[in-house]
């Protein structure tokens, strides 16, 4: 397995030095990029130097004089220290060197004997690396095989294989900082594999280029890299197990809600629905549509901005700490499921967790569908209805009409005639945290059961 190489030179006086030192690495098989050999003519030149210097495994920088005084080799090296990538300084001839570069070993090639010898030794420093990292694999996988369950070990698999797999090409699939960069995450799942925590909100912040911790020194190259580490954390998080639960979501985006405010929603519909929204209307405040976004999960229930979709995710993330096979939400709006039959069936007869927004539910749209849907009417169905503006909950059982429309849905009948603790109306955040967590905690066990986990049953039950 050979390195690629980065020769930076000065033409004024190092180009002997460098044809020398390329002819000798190409010969031994090493890949060598040199600019008037891989630059076309024409080319962007910074950007084309900046793109080679990501890909390969190291920098040699000649340095001369004429190096030192060179804007292009200056702007090489520094590409090169802010990248992260190993730089491998030959003194060419006597000079005086730049700060940023005292922090590294040189080498002095300014007689023969030592010109001569050193390719060599540069070719040996690359073996010993590569050597290096497969061997830091092999105690990272000590590490995993002696902290973690063989059962929670086969979400790191594919990982592993990966990163395998790119030591063992012959010429290594990523340079040596990514690979260090790659280690450092692949430590940091074993670390909360250990502890007994669920992983997958690390590797979603992976994924998403949001790492970051206390001895991150990986930064700039992990976000350079991050469309190679969301496809390794992109398997690792298909490998997960998990049990789903879906979310219905009852609520507006906000044109609809905009729509709902002007009142044109209204129109053809009978005259009591608007004129007794219009009642309403005062004792919500004034920037009330803010709180709804481009889709349902961006609405913003209470007077922060956390969405419903976060809230629900970390009343999930709490739940997870005490179960063995992690929950998770998935979105769906309560109008996709009129062209969605046969998922609608399946909610229905399976168990579900339906999130209305009261105020949502006047828009004629929200309404119409949450009715059709009978999602209230299952006995398996979680349903939660949030009166979060503070005077809605008093002020709507004055409003005649659409009570009376509410008052025949299921949902009013197993809330408040059957005391039915699956339905609930919620206005304040820890009272509909509580409830969430209480409530989806029970259907945990026949959920494991129909999601084949039954050997990761869940804590609470099975």
């Amino acid at each position: 397995m050979k390195a690629r190489v980065f020769l930076s030179y000065a033409r004024a006086d190092g180009k002997d030095a460098c044809d020398f030192f390329q002819k000798s690495l190409t010969n031994a098989g090493y890949c060598v990029w040199r600019d008037i050999d891989n630059l076309p003519g024409g080319a962007f030149w910074r950007q084309g130097i900046e793109d080679a210097i990501k890909q390969v495994d190291a920098v040699l920088l000649f340095v001369t004089p004429g190096a030192k005084a060179s804007e292009n080799v200056t702007a090489e090296w520094q590409t090169a220290i802010r990248l992260s990538k190993r730089l491998v300084p030959l003194v060419v001839a006597k000079t005086e060197m730049p700060p940023e570069l005292l922090r590294y070993n040189f080498r002095d090639i300014t007689t023969n004997a030592t010109y001569q010898l050193e390719p060599s030794l540069v070719q040996k420093d690359f073996e010993d690396e590569r050597l290096s990292l497969r061997n830091n694999l092999q105690q990272i996988c000590s590490q995993i095989n002696a902290t973690v369950s063989e059962t929670k070990r086969k979400y790191l698999e594919t990982f592993i294989e990966t990163l395998n797999g790119a030591l063992s090409a012959e010429f290594a699939a990523f340079p040596p900082e990514v690979f260090k960069m790659l280690f450092h995450l692949l430590l940091s799942l074993q670390g909360e594999l250990a502890a007994g925590r669920d992983i997958t909100p690390l590797v979603e912040s992976m994924a998403s280029g949001k790492f970051s911790s206390d001895t991150w020194e990986w930064q700039s190259v992990y976000q350079s890299r991050i469309s190679h580490v969301e496809q390794i954390l992109r398997r690792v998080r298909d490998a997960l197990p998990s049990i789903s639960l879906p979310v219905v979501l009852v609520a507006m985006t906000q044109s609809e809600a905009l729509d709902l405010a002007s009142g044109d929603v209204f129109a053809g519909l009978p005259v009591e629905w608007a004129r007794e929204f219009d009642a309403l209307k005062p004792n919500l405040p004034p920037s009330w549509t803010d709180r709804y976004g481009s889709k349902p999960e961006e609405w913003k229930p209470f007077a922060t901005e956390e969405t419903i979709a976060s809230l629900i995710q970390g009343e999930f993330r709490e739940l997870n700490n005490k179960i063995d096979t992690p929950l998770r939400p998935s979105f769906i709006d309560i109008r996709a499921l009129r062209d969605n039959r046969q998922l609608l069936l399946t909610l229905r007869a399976n168990a579900c967790l339906v999130v209305i927004d009261a105020i949502s539910t006047w828009h004629p749209r929200l309404h119409a569908a949450f009715r059709a849907s009978n999602l209230d009417v299952s006995a398996n169905s979680l349903v939660v209805r949030f009166t979060t503006h503070q005077t809605l909950a008093q002020i709507q059982p004055s409003v005649g009409f659409l009570l009376r429309e509410w008052l025949q849905c299921e949902f009013f009948q197993r809330a408040y005639i059957d005391k039915d603790a699956k339905c609930e109306t919620v206005s304040e955040e820890f009272a509909v945290r509580k409830w969430i967590f209480n409530q989806v905690k029970e259907v945990v066990p026949a959920l494991a059961s129909k999601s084949e986990m039954r050997p990761y049953v869940n804590k609470f039950g099975g």
